[in-house]
């Protein structure tokens, strides 16, 4: 870091400013990478471990219905284990057990059900050698090998520092150009640079959705989604106010409406 700061201080006596600017950019780039990449790092052991915990959580609760089947234990006794359950289940999970509990004709088979689809979809979040089983298909094992190698505490870290500089280089562009230029074209920036930010944000929330299995695959979803990324194509030709009209329009309605439709 001293080097670079050197660096910085050589490139300012030499009046070099678009090595400095480079510079510096490459500096925060560097800075903002590590901790996003800490962070996430962090957040996948921590969702591992929970992820395991809830495991075995399930585990005792079915085991428990068994044994409560056969008469081998009291009710109040499977109830403990479900209460046990709730600091890491759903609330939709929640909903329906506590469904279940009220439910005076109550009956094993149907909690059994509940508790095994969502053991189920967290044995789906585990990629390691022992728990994983690769399928023989071509999109299973590219998710397979980017899961196995973590790949994504590279990927998000680049996604999320690459949103910041662009963010705020398109700030600094914003103040710099804010002066010489009419109202119309002020506010025309403004939106742009707000729904850019938004639409960055959206990208990485629906790449998310689709690596943690959470986004809910139809034709329509996958349509709107493929829309959203293809949206910013007519900025990258030309900007003009229906192209950022039309692209501004979408990013909120696709934030507002589309998301939470999109997700399991």
């Amino acid at each position: 870091m001293e080097k670079l700061l050197d660096i910085c201080a050589e490139l300012l006596d030499g009046n070099n400013y678009e090595a400095l600017v480079a510079t510096i950019v490459l500096i925060v780039s560097i800075l903002l990478f590590k901790e996003f990449r800490k962070n996430k790092l962090e957040s996948d052991s921590n969702n591992s471990q929970r992820t395991n915990e809830a495991i075995d959580l399930y585990s005792r609760a079915l085991s428990t219905i068994n044994k409560f089947e056969k008469d081998h234990f009291d009710i109040n006794l499977l109830y403990d284990d479900l209460y046990t359950m709730y600091k890491y289940s759903p609330k939709d999970v929640i909903s329906q057990i506590e469904s279940w509990i009220s439910d005076s004709n109550r009956n094993t088979l149907e909690l059994t059900k509940i508790l095994k689809n969502d053991m189920y979809y967290l044995k789906s979040l585990q990629y390691d050698s022992v728990s994983f089983r690769l399928k023989n298909e071509f999109c299973g094992a590219i998710e397979y090998y980017y899961h196995k190698h973590n790949f994504s505490s590279f990927v998000m870290p680049i996604v999320n520092t690459f949103i910041s500089i662009l963010s705020i280089l398109v700030m600094v562009l914003f103040i710099l150009t804010f002066n010489p230029v009419s109202i119309s074209a002020k506010v025309l920036i403004l939106v742009l640079l707000i729904s850019s930010i938004m639409y960055m944000f959206l990208i990485m929330a629906v790449f998310d959705l689709i690596i943690t299995k959470k986004f809910k695959y139809s034709k329509l979803n996958v349509l709107y989604a493929s829309i959203l990324v293809l949206s910013v194509m007519p900025l990258l030709i030309r900007i003009n106010l229906i192209a950022v009209t039309l692209y501004t329009v979408y990013i909120w309605v696709y934030l507002i409406f589309i998301l939470k439709r999109s997700i399991k």
